[in-house]
Parts: structure tokens; sequence; C-alpha cells
């Protein structure tokens, strides 16, 4: 069945075509695609979306099939829903050509909730910009329609926030005071997009606002603080996230996990030892993923820890040789701990005590 014929069916019965139909619609032609422009505005849009989503489910787990022009196609839909739905199909996009498309949409797409999802795509264009991978031109063009965005009221503010975020990358001071505005609202997603805003800036003169956020009541804006805090900090920061190790929360631990392994560092590296204690299997696995991380990134023998649990001074020879984890970290023994034996491998509980015992 060709193409035409399969768009036809769609449209007489509403039902999609099977994966090896659907797969025909890679790299279709031109006048396929007017076929299919003309035909799926009678679609109903929960099969309109459906078709797109099961073409984007091809394109990410088919090689070589691609969809692209019907993803663009779509952005121009009349339906908002369906629009939305191919502004998602193409936001990992790097393709130049949508830039002005995207302005288009940010411009004077009548549904400010398009608009919203627009901007976030726009945000790896603004990534590219930021390292000079986009025409001055280019670059110019998107600051000025998301810092545009940011200020316009004719957005509520969950799809200001959206072009806050985006545009953050440059670390423009106009930007400021919106950055402000959004971190003393009482609404938390806005608090949020405020801080992880922060942290797009590269900007150390925000950290003043991440570390008070860092022991927020709420666990979201929390995580959102340690997420930011690793993009500000320097490396000998690292401890002041040391009681966050132990929160009460478990995502909030395993975010600060996460951040010591983007921070790096000694001090990095000694609360990823303390985190070894934790009863917690997660936190115990994410804990010897990070320790492995750095110690390829910043070529860091891990067994040099001494007695005082301090990195970096080699052992006296005449001293006794540790039992515990003396050989290379990468190698570790992963077992099963008494509480998890029908779980997924983790270390030795005991292992982890006798290390932690011998280093403290």
């Amino acid at each position: 069945m060709g193409v035409e014929s399969i768009i036809k069916l769609i449209t007489s019965k509403g039902l999609l075509s099977q994966t090896e139909e659907l797969m025909q619609f890679s790299n279709i032609s031109s006048s396929e695609l007017k076929i299919l422009e003309s035909e799926w505005v009678c679609w109903d849009d929960i099969v309109t979306c459906s078709f797109i989503s099961m073409l984007y489910q091809l394109f990410e787990n088919k090689i070589g099939a691609t969809f692209d022009s019907i993803f663009k196609r779509g952005l121009t839909h009349p339906s908002s829903v369906v629009r939305i739905y191919c502004l998602l199909a193409i936001s990992n996009t790097s393709d130049k050509t949508l830039i002005k498309i995207l302005c288009r949409i940010l411009d004077s797409d009548l549904d400010q909730n398009v608009s919203g999802v627009a901007a976030e795509v726009m945000s790896n264009f603004c990534e590219m910009a930021l390292n000079d991978k986009l025409t001055k031109r280019d670059n110019s063009l998107i600051r000025s329609k998301l810092k545009t965005l940011v200020k316009s009221c004719r957005l509520d503010n969950q799809n200001r926030i959206k072009a806050l975020k985006a545009v953050s990358v440059f670390n423009d001071s106009e930007m400021d005071h919106y950055i402000n505005f959004f971190y003393s609202s009482t609404d938390t997603s806005e608090k949020q997009a405020s801080i992880l805003s922060m942290g797009r800036t590269s900007n150390p003169k925000w950290l003043i606002y991440v570390r008070e956020s860092l022991f927020d009541s709420s666990a979201r804006i929390r995580i959102e603080a340690i997420n930011a805090f690793s993009e500000l900090c320097d490396v000998e920061m690292a401890d002041e996230l040391t009681e966050l190790i132990d929160d009460t929360e478990l995502s909030v631990q395993l975010a600060t996990i996460l951040s010591l392994k983007k921070i790096g560092g000694k001090k990095s590296i000694t609360l990823l030892i303390k985190s070894l204690k934790n009863p917690e299997p997660e936190v115990i696995s994410a804990s010897i993923d990070s320790l492995r991380f750095i110690s390829q990134e910043d070529n860091v023998d891990l067994n040099l820890f001494n007695e005082s649990n301090e990195l970096g001074k080699k052992k006296n020879p005449s001293e006794k040789e540790d039992n515990v984890f003396n050989g290379d970290w990468s190698t570790l023994t992963i077992k099963s701990s008494e509480e998890q034996n029908e779980l997924d491998p983790f270390i030795d509980v005991s292992e982890v005590d006798d290390f932690w015992d011998r280093n403290n």
C-alpha cells in the first residue's frame, strides 16, 4: 500500500496503519506531503497526534527513518494540539532552518501554550549560539524573540518562564529582573524555573539565592538548587552539600550525588565515600558510579584515602596495607546485600561498613 492510499485510509476510517506502512512516510516526496497536508486537517486531533507520536517513535527506534518534513509541516496545522505535538517531535533538532519558523511562532501563534513549547525547543538553539554554532544574525534574533516573550503580557507566567529558562544561558543582565521576580514567587514551579535559570547563566552572583534554596522546605526547590549549585560553584564548595547527602527525601539525596559527580574534586569524593553508608541501594549505586566517573575525569586514585580520610596523601610504605577496596575501584565486587537478595545487585553492605570504619 502506497503513502497516498494509507493517507486516504486514515481519512476514511480514522485508523492508523501498521509500523511497516508508516515507515513509508520516511522521506516522503513533496507531492505526497501536500496530499497529507490536505487530508490530515479532516482527521480527529487524537488520530493526528497519535500519527505524529508513532512517527516520532519510529524515528527514535529505526535507523535512517526521518519524518522532519512532516513535523515541520505540522507546525502550521490549524489545531494547536497538533502544533504542540510537532514541536515536541523536533525538540532535539539542530536544523537551523527551523529558527525563523520558531521565531514566527513566538511572535504570532494565537495559542500561548504553543509559543511556550516553541520557547523550550528554542533552548537547543540558544546552546548552539552560545557555542558559536549560529550566525550572529540568528544569535541576535533568538535572544530578541525570547526576551520579548519573557516580558510579554499576553502570556501567562508558566509560558514566560519557559522563555526565561531558554534565554538565561546568555547571562543577559536584562533578564536579572525577571529571574528575581520569579524567585520571589509563591508558586513552586515559578521559583524552580528561576533557580534553574540562575544555574544556566553560569554566573556565581546567583549563589547567594541558590545557597538559600538548598534548605528550602520544598524538596522540588532543594533539588533545583542542588542542580544549579553544581553549575555555579567551584570544587572547594562541594562540602556545602554535606547535609543534603542525608536529606529525608531520597530524590534529594540522589540529586546531591549527581551534583557531586559534576563538581568533582577531593571534597566531593569525601562526601561520596560517606554516602556509601546510606541504607538505600539506589544511593550506594549512584555513589559508586559517581566515584568511578570522578576518578577517571580527574585522574584520581581513590585508594589514596588514609586513616584521616584525606585524599591525595600517599601511604607510608611502612604502614600496614588496607585490605578493603585496595584494588581498582572500577572493578569493585558487586554483591547483593542481605536485604536486597532478590533485587538488583549492589555492593555488599558489610564491605562498605568495614571500609567506612577503617577510614573514620
